[in-house]
């Protein structure tokens, strides 16, 4: 019985991850003043969507509870698809 409930469980999780993709998108980029960043475009709502855009240093080491710093430069593309943990 336990087998049955566990490989149920297996399937509906993998039922659910592949409907939470996102089929009615694409990768877009564009260029800000820190580095180039790249989001989605909801074909559906024509929505560029980007997620967890840094706007400052993480406030670590000597910059923890100090002011916030502007963000360093980046080189690449930063992914922005989703936010950050």
């Amino acid at each position: 019985m336990q087998k049955h409930i566990l490989s149920l469980f297996v399937v509906f999780a993998s039922i659910n991850s592949l409907m939470a993709q996102e089929t009615n998108s694409f990768p877009v980029q564009v260029s800000i003043e820190n580095g180039i960043i790249e989001g989605n475009y909801d074909t559906h709502s024509g929505i560029q969507r980007y997620f967890g855009i840094p706007f400052a240093q993480p406030p670590v080491g000597d910059l923890r509870w100090k002011a916030p710093q502007p963000v360093q430069n980046w080189e690449g593309v930063k992914e922005t698809k989703a936010f950050g943990l």
